[in-house]
């Protein structure tokens, strides 16, 4: 797993540059190209993004070591604080700019007002004053401006102190050298202190991917904890992939916890598109276009490998990657069409303006709008939580099965059952307390059934059986008898007969018999019984005793094409036909 990172990593160059090491910068101080003060150029928290900066390494932990050109305030200016000792890093700090003053120019300007700071009383309190008013803290990392120049930009340094480096620190004799697990050289082991961390929002103040023992450390995630000899540059390396696949937004979704790549840039990231909660609608249409050959990526960007991994800080100081999935792009494409084919149902819904049935394809486009649309309450208690009151009632409620819904969707695989299930409850819930259809249960219980490969149209007893109930409906409706009885057959059994069909059918078989004799139309009335008399030849002599969480599937999806085919025109089959007088 994190030898994927590693390649991802290596493959796009995001290790940091040698001997550096990204800071925060809160300001810098600006000074005239002679060396005059000028003022304190302060950087708005909200704009302090990580910059390369010169760093030592493990070195600048000690005492008496320091980085130069960007440290912290308080080391750089401790003589700022009333009676306050001088720290040995601060020490280093003059003795390692002084050193750079020799060989860089722009590093001897620096260097000669950092010593007018230390002799010069009126220069001192300025600089005092100024550092007060902006509130700049002694914690904070700091640098210089000259002129347009700031150093930390600046490549005049470079040279220098790699030279520094290479002469004062190259020769680490406490260092312990490994194999590799990743490259199979002899590599030096992390120390064990001033190991690399990644740092992004997803990891509050900053996370090790990998964990330190002895001479090696543990990749976590898997299976089992395998010990995995790791070295300093490749835990870089790893720490540096990681770092920017969180910090952009579009390799990391924190709803799903997990960070994506492929192996090979692509033309058009789909994982991005496909979990977003506002999926580009004319995702579908480029899927389409893809196959059906209008546009043709090129063959070898379709082999393109992705990988996904599940990332997660469960304590201060480590992360976590688990769950690896990797696939074919080209599959990613063809599955994620086949999820919209599968998830597509006929919907009518009644346009009041033309005041008429208008009938469309609907499929689901948009992965959260399962989510929401299946947690265990009430519609209406639905729509008046927050965004991330329902996200947290996602977690909740589903669990890795989140995941595991996104992973199968983009394997082509058989979705979680759990949210047939919930699409079962959702459905029954909808239709019998709000009176409305959830349509978006029925799509999952659709695309459930076409991923099972058990079932046709009109193919299984339990399609029938929901088929019979909604001509049930239909007459009940035509009898006008639901408005004596203050609700229909719907509200009172639309549950009960998916639970013990065989005792409830008759039931509902008795009342529709006194419907049927109310409505006074002949045509209609027959309709209705040769309706009737087809579904129960599927039927068989007896009804199902119970239904199987895939056959209350079926019962639904049976009961809604029934349902759905009346919506068009529902008096189409008794217009011409006489009054019973």
């Amino acid at each position: 797993m994190l030898k994927d990172v590693y390649a991802f990593a290596k493959r796009y160059g995001l290790a940091p540059a040698k001997n550096c090491k990204d800071k925060k910068l809160a300001a810098y101080v600006v000074l005239s190209e002679n060396g005059q003060y000028s003022h304190i150029e302060v950087i708005d928290k909200q704009s302090r993004v990580p910059i390369p900066c010169p760093d030592i390494g493990t070195y600048s932990f000690q005492a008496k070591c320091s980085n130069p050109i960007a440290e912290k305030k308080g080391f750089i200016f401790p003589v700022l604080q009333e009676n306050a000792e001088i720290p040995s890093k601060h020490v280093a700090w003059m003795q390692i700019m002084e050193d750079g003053a020799e060989h860089v120019p722009i590093l001897k300007i620096v260097y000669r007002y950092l010593s007018q700071v230390e002799t010069d009383a009126k220069i001192k309190s300025q600089l005092q004053n100024e550092f007060n008013s902006v509130k700049i803290k002694d914690a904070d990392f700091i640098s210089f401006r000259v002129g347009n120049i700031y150093l930390p930009d600046d490549t005049s340094w470079i040279s220098w102190f790699n030279q520094y480096v290479d002469e004062n620190y190259a020769k680490n004799t406490d260092a312990k050298y490994i194999v590799s697990s990743i490259t199979g050289q002899t590599v030096e082991s992390i120390p064990e202190k001033g190991a690399p961390m990644v740092n992004a929002s997803a990891t509050g103040t900053g996370v090790y991917p990998i964990t330190i023992g002895e001479p090696a450390f543990e990749s976590y995630g898997m299976e089992k904890n395998l010990g995995a000899n790791i070295g300093l540059n490749e835990d870089k390396m790893i720490s540096a992939g990681l770092e920017y696949l969180l910090k952009n937004g579009t390799n990391y979704n924190n709803n799903f916890g997990i960070i994506h790549w492929y192996e090979e840039e692509v033309e058009e990231d789909i994982i991005a598109d496909s979990i977003d909660s506002s999926m580009d609608e004319g995702l579908e249409d480029r899927l389409n276009a893809m196959f059906s050959g209008n546009t043709s990526p090129d063959r070898a960007l379709r082999r393109s490998k992705y990988y996904i991994s599940r990332f997660s800080v469960p304590t201060k100081g480590r992360m976590f990657l688990s769950e690896m999935h990797i696939g074919i792009y080209n599959e990613l494409c063809r599955n994620l069409l086949k999820w919209y084919q599968d998830s597509t149902i006929e919907v009518k819904t009644f346009d009041k303006e033309t005041k008429q049935w208008i009938t469309s394809k609907q499929c689901i486009k948009k992965i959260f709008q399962i989510f929401f649309s299946l947690i265990s309450t009430s519609s209406s208690h639905v729509n008046q939580l927050t965004y991330t009151d329902k996200l947290n009632a996602v977690d909740h409620e589903f669990g890795t099965a989140k995941t595991e819904l996104l992973y199968n969707i983009y394997d082509g695989k058989q979705i979680p059952k759990i949210f047939l299930r919930k699409a079962i409850e959702r459905f029954a819930k909808d239709l019998t307390l709000d009176q409305r259809v959830n349509y978006t249960a029925v799509k999952i219980i659709h695309v459930y059934q076409e991923r099972s490969q058990r079932m046709e149209d009109a193919g299984t007893k339990a399609y029938a059986c929901g088929q019979m109930f909604a001509v049930y409906e239909q007459i009940q409706l035509a009898s006008n008898d639901w408005k004596e009885v203050g609700n229909g057959i719907t509200q009172r059994y639309f549950i009960a007969v998916q639970r013990t069909p065989q005792s409830i059918f008759p039931e509902i078989a008795n009342l529709s018999v006194a419907h049927l004799n109310k409505i006074k139309n002949i045509g209609t009335k027959n309709f209705y019984r040769a309706q009737l008399g087809k579904i129960a030849e599927k039927i068989g002599s007896e009804f199902p005793k119970r239904f199987t969480d895939e056959e209350k599937g079926e019962f639904i999806l049976g009961y809604y094409v029934q349902r759905n085919s009346y919506l068009k025109d529902k008096t189409e089959n008794s217009n011409n036909n006489e009054e019973e007088k």
